[in-house]
């Protein structure tokens, strides 16, 4: 049986992306591939075909260059060849938002290895095909998505590496602080879809000090309330 390879790729956006507003969700954008560096890992997961979890390189028609994470798993990415393509903003919602910001607050941060990028990327197929309201796990049989085999390894690598993934889900399920990250999804209804994430933006001086003045105001009419 020929074995078809969907090259599904990870990254992300750690600074704003010059001329995308993530805010503007009605917005789109126009993106041409570049390529897919650093070099790929191969798995299986619970479907029959081969994927790949290198990163995909994008630049914008503004000229802002990015990488960023698959989002689908039956549709290809457009190659440069395929020229710009148009991608229409959007966000997650739910269960999905939730778990996404949960794994890029706790994890994005230490993801360094292609390994790790590899599992970070599984982590979120997890997240986003999983149809099962159980804890998220990539175990065999564990769900209506899970991992099956790495391509070139071991049954000691496919272990390791169940267990990488599974760790992460269970850090991003398990997180409950602020949100890092801004995530929106890039849409076509050709090309696979994407993830992007910017580092979530400070409160301004401004407001940060009325904020805080409000906190006070509360605590002194607190400790009014308690002399009495």
């Amino acid at each position: 049986m020929n074995v078809t390879k969907f090259a599904v790729s990870c990254g992300v956006v750690l600074t704003a992306l010059a001329g995308l507003s993530l805010s503007a969700r009605a917005q789109s954008v126009s993106l041409l591939f570049d390529s897919t560096q650093p070099a790929s890992i191969n798995l299986t997961t619970s479907g029959s075909d081969v994927y790949d979890t290198g990163i995909l390189n994008y630049t914008s028609s503004t000229g802002a260059s990015f990488a960023a994470f698959c989002v689908e798993l039956k549709q290809d990415y457009a190659t440069h060849d395929n020229g710009y393509q148009t991608f229409t903003f959007g966000s997650f919602s739910g269960r999905e938002a939730s778990a996404l910001q949960g794994l890029y607050s706790t994890t994005w941060t230490s993801v360094d290895t292609d390994v790790e990028r590899a599992a970070f990327q599984t982590a979120i197929w997890e997240i986003t095909h999983e149809k099962s309201s159980g804890a998220f796990n990539v175990s065999t049989g564990a769900g209506s998505f899970y991992f099956k085999e790495l391509t070139d390894g071991t049954s000691a690598d496919n272990s390791s590496f169940v267990n990488l993934v599974n760790g992460y889900l269970h850090n991003a399920e398990a997180y409950h602080g602020p949100a890092l990250y801004e995530l929106s999804r890039l849409s076509n209804p050709t090309y696979q879809d994407l993830i992007v994430a910017q580092i979530a933006p400070v409160p301004e001086p401004s407001r940060m000090a009325m904020m805080l003045a409000g906190l006070g105001a509360v605590g002194f009419m607190a400790g009014r309330r308690q002399r009495r």
